[in-house]
């Protein structure tokens, strides 16, 4: 793709959301100073073989999500540690959510469609792209540089792109939004409550699962909503799960730590309850959550 094509898919806030681009461009018009840091002219760029080099270790959070390409760019200042500046290409607008949601603890919006700053991290997500601004350890102007090429780099990006679908379905009275999570891979079905084992929901590449934590204390419980390519995918994942999960009862279940856990399905959609305090908040849970649904 020339460099005309590109310059076009940038600047040009009706063009196609798939349409392929160079992250390196995003970088090219990112500041050559700020705060008194100088960007360093070398970047380094990685794709699906290569990202362990960078991130050993958490490089399958990115590769579940779809990862295409990441571009890491330094800035440097004499008397203070230097700034790093990540920017991943992840695809889809859906998929980079999934990747910032991942780690989210609040919900701020200082810069793109949603933003977080922890301890000298300032991360955000903007249509396919995810990017992350380490300063740390943090000091005033290191912070005020993050939020400035995290700013401009959100600039950079011409249009904002579709939140998943499924959240939308989440119910809002009770639901926490930093407890929001999007996934496509089974193993993140674990990461705020251990569910089960293997994968009795049948999530895959090809399905969209998202998740919610509601209330708080003894009343708490999570809230899975799993999408499906079809119902009958949905019955064979709904026939698995109630083994797996509720083994193989049919409505709310005490599981080994003493919470409950339920399931419905609702045409090509399975909810599920699980750490729940007793069954009725289970039921009254799943009628929220798939209204006419199968169980």
């Amino acid at each position: 793709m020339g460099f005309l094509n590109v310059a076009l898919w940038l600047f040009a806030g009706t063009a196609a959301p798939s349409a392929p681009a160079d992250v390196l461009l995003l970088f090219e018009r990112l500041p050559a100073t700020v705060e008194g840091f100088r960007r360093d002219p070398a970047a380094e760029r990685f794709g699906r073989d290569t990202l362990f080099e960078h991130i050993d270790g958490h490089a399958e959070l990115f590769l579940s999500f779809g990862f295409r390409e990441l571009l890491v760019l330094r800035y440097e200042r004499a008397d203070e540690a230097a700034i790093d500046v990540e920017i991943y290409d992840m695809g889809r607008s859906q998929d980079a959510f999934g990747v910032f949601a991942h780690g989210m603890e609040r919900v701020e919006r200082e810069a793109g469609q949603g933003s977080q700053y922890l301890s000298g991290m300032l991360t955000f997500w903007k249509d396919r792209f995810f990017v992350a601004v380490t300063a740390y350890p943090e000091s005033e102007p290191r912070k005020r540089a993050a939020y400035a090429l995290a700013r401009a780099a959100a600039r950079l990006i011409p249009r904002e792109g579709p939140r998943p679908s499924l959240l939308a379905r989440l119910p809002k009275p009770g639901l926490a939004p930093e407890s929001v999570r999007y996934f496509r891979h089974p193993v993140w079905l674990n990461s705020p409550y251990r569910v089960s084992d293997g994968n009795p929901l049948g999530i895959g590449p090809d399905t969209e699962a998202v998740l919610g934590r509601y209330g708080s204390g003894e009343g708490r419980h999570v809230l899975v909503l799993v999408e499906y390519p079809d119902e009958k995918r949905a019955k064979q994942a709904e026939a698995s799960a109630q083994e797996g999960i509720l083994d193989g009862q049919p409505g709310p279940v005490r599981r080994p730590d003493g919470r409950f856990a339920g399931l419905r399905r609702a045409g090509r959609r399975i909810a599920l309850i699980v750490d729940a305090p007793d069954e009725t908040s289970v039921r009254e849970a799943l009628a929220r959550a798939a209204p006419g649904g199968s169980r």
